[in-house]
């Protein structure tokens, strides 16, 4: 399947997760069932999942690391330093990126990918999210335990 098609299918599963939970239709509703229909692709290089979560992981690494660097490096130094190190964590993800179909592709990481939406946000998200990421499993043939 592409894109789209695992986002409309991904669409209609977190919609009626949503609609048997009593929950609206919201724009928070619609990232989490959207990232969750395109996220077990982040690990096909040709797809944006692949791109988004490579410049995420650089990003997140850029400011995870900055306070540390700065505070070791002073202002300049450490901004530099933590530019570096953001720019390899994108780098080690592209080059050890998981097999396609593997990791991304299983009913762990769709259930990591609703306890971290359980987190951030509530169990109905991360319930509509799990079965948006779950349509895709299905949808791909490749529904796994781990």
């Amino acid at each position: 399947m592409n894109a789209l098609q695992h986002l409309l299918a991904g669409v209609l599963a977190g919609a009626v997760a949503l609609v048997l939970l009593g929950e609206p239709f919201t724009l928070p509703a619609a990232a989490v069932i959207a990232m969750g229909a395109l996220l077990p692709d982040a690990d096909h290089h040709k797809t944006r999942m692949f791109q988004a979560v490579s410049l995420a992981i650089g990003i997140g690494a850029f400011f995870l690391s900055k306070p540390v660097m700065q505070q070791r490096f002073g202002e300049f130094n450490g901004g530099i330093a933590s530019l570096c190190i953001g720019l390899a964590g994108t780098a080690l993800f592209r080059l050890l990126k998981p097999k396609h179909r593997g990791i991304t592709h299983t009913v762990f990481a769709a259930a990591l990918y609703a306890a971290i939406t359980c987190f951030l946000s509530t169990p109905q998200l991360a319930l509509a999210g799990f079965a948006a990421y779950a349509s895709h499993l299905v949808a791909d043939g490749h529904v796994k335990m781990i």
